[in-house]
């Protein structure tokens, strides 16, 4: 028997509630007493800006006067926090299970997404595929922006497919203010502004100009409106006219040592990315005893950032940055090159054991992890083969699945140019892996058949869909 449409997203949310609550329980066991589940080093800053912006100190990370403003973190997710904080009084462990709750919504977007761009039959084994993945259940119980800003995005996404096929107004003015604050959430997707509206001049058949270009100022100044105001408090407050300022750091410090390392470093940087024990056995003099002092100290350069910090502000800090990011750049481009495909390399283990890279398991199991952790790695090597054999199946309509790909596009040009320290790259690569599952599925299915069914599926409810 054939589920109808309800009760398939019923179906997609129990699997979701249900992988979300094994790993809980699996991650509970995993975790050392010492460490708190979920709670990493980035954790620590998103609540105590959350903390001090319900004290009333402002969107700050000091824990005692003066509270110096700063905008190392975009401002979404820790005002989430201080919201329930301040409104329901949730700690964290309540923000975790709101979290929880809401992550049945990935797979719910993706499926609505899938049956816009797709036909039934990929919407809803993508939908299923999402599901199952673990990340994707993972992001749940981390105290970190994912799970809130994949549902964020994929929502966004859906609304811009629709204003892609719409000559209404308001589609456009409501996509532009949901992609406004997915930029609040990060700031990776700030060159969407521009792009969107390209792609639907390219793409879209028809058009009527006049029309469109009152949309697209409509799309603009919504977007404008809810980033704008954050981003001159930055430009008055700190010397920078942008979201947050650590970009220019991690872009700045790849480029820094794409032009400086030398044969042996680059040697022990390279085996570093995929095996950190391993490179630290060959390579001890470079990284050390610590891989944790090796990358904040070394890789990030932290005595030369504090320095620089002692007599600028903090946007003026990254401004710095950046402009000695692109000197190395223009000097050591095939250098740097190199770097960032190592980085972008790296986006394959990420794309299903996220999460499992800082646990060490209770003594005598450390054997079950590994096995774990080979595992996943292998699937995820395998769910980017198709996703990649996918894409290549699809050359043939890349306008209908335009706004995906410029997405993926961004957030891995991203990765690759940011990820100098491999912990950062789940942030930058995740949100666009969902989309994937189309083209996984696609792979799996082979494009024809997919093709076959799209005739039979509605072209959604704003109008025919891009040729």
């Amino acid at each position: 028997m054939t589920l109808t449409r309800g009760q398939f997203l019923l179906f997609v949310s129990g699997i979701s509630w249900v992988k979300c609550l094994a790993l809980l329980i699996f991650f509970v066991w995993l975790t050392p007493s010492s460490q708190r589940l979920g709670y990493y080093p980035d954790s620590q800053i998103y609540e105590a800006i959350a903390n001090n912006l319900v004290s009333g100190a402002g969107f700050s990370t000091g824990n005692k006067p003066p509270y110096k403003p700063t905008m190392i973190k975009e401002p979404l997710y820790p005002m989430i926090i201080a919201v329930m904080k301040w409104a329901f009084g949730l700690d964290l462990a309540g923000v975790v299970v709101v979290q929880m709750l809401t992550n049945p919504l990935i797979a719910v977007l993706v499926y609505l997404l899938g049956v816009e761009l797709f036909n039934e039959k990929v919407a809803r084994l993508s939908s299923l595929l999402v599901a199952i993945i673990p990340v994707y259940g993972v992001i749940s119980f981390w105290v970190m922006p994912e799970n809130f800003f994949l549902i964020l995005f994929s929502a966004t996404m859906l609304v811009l497919v629709w204003a892609g096929r719409s000559d209404g107004w308001a589609v456009y003015l409501v996509s532009g203010a949901l992609l406004g604050l997915c930029a609040l959430a990060k700031n990776v997707v700030l060159p969407l502004v521009v792009l969107y509206p390209t792609l639907i001049v390219i793409c879209r058949k028809g058009l009527d100009k006049a029309r469109f270009l009152r949309n697209a100022a409509l799309f603009v100044l919504a977007f404008s409106l809810l980033t704008t105001p954050w981003m001159l408090r930055n430009k008055e407050k700190l010397g920078l006219f942008s979201i947050s300022a650590r970009g220019g750091a991690l872009l700045s410090h790849q480029a820094a040592w794409a032009a400086n390392f030398t044969l042996d470093e680059w040697k022990a940087y390279s085996l570093y990315v995929f095996t950190g024990s391993l490179a630290q056995k060959l390579y001890p003099q470079v990284l050390g005893e610590d891989l944790g002092e090796y990358e904040y100290s070394v890789l990030m350069r932290r005595s030369y950032v504090d320095g620089l910090m002692t007599n600028h502000k903090e946007g003026e800090v990254d401004r710095i940055l950046i402009r000695e990011a692109l000197q190395n750049i223009r000097e050591h481009p095939f250098k740097f090159a190199f770097l960032s495909i190592l980085a972008e390399l790296q986006s394959v283990k990420y794309l299903v054991p996220t999460g499992l890279t800082m646990l060490k398991g209770p003594a005598g199991w450390q054997w079950l992890l590994q096995l774990v952790r080979l595992a996943l790695l292998v699937l995820g090597v395998i769910l980017t083969f198709l996703t990649i054999k996918g894409l290549l199946r699809s050359r043939d309509h890349l306008c209908k699945y335009s706004m995906l790909l410029v997405a993926i596009a961004c957030f891995h040009i991203a990765s690759a140019f940011l990820g100098i320290i491999p912990g950062s790259i789940p942030r930058y690569i995740l949100p666009v892996t969902v989309f994937y599952s189309f083209f996984i599925v696609i792979a799996v299915l082979g494009l024809e058949a997919a093709a076959r069914e799209s005739a039979t599926t509605a072209s959604g409810p704003l109008g025919s869909g891009m040729p």
